[in-house]
């Protein structure tokens, strides 16, 4: 990414909007992954009672 903004390839915009994009994104996964745990235990205590 650097180098293609040092080579003119890209703008300093499209690389700030590309840096925000991958901090929400991964800002964003420990909640994706307490839900998929959530649901996951969910469905082990269901299968668990008679």
């Amino acid at each position: 990414m650097h180098q293609q903004i040092r080579d003119g390839e890209r703008n300093r915009i499209s690389g700030f909007l590309w840096y925000l994009f991958d901090v929400m994104t991964l800002w964003t996964i420990p909640n994706h992954l307490t839900e998929w745990e959530v649901r996951r235990l969910q469905k082990m205590g269901q299968h668990a009672l008679p």
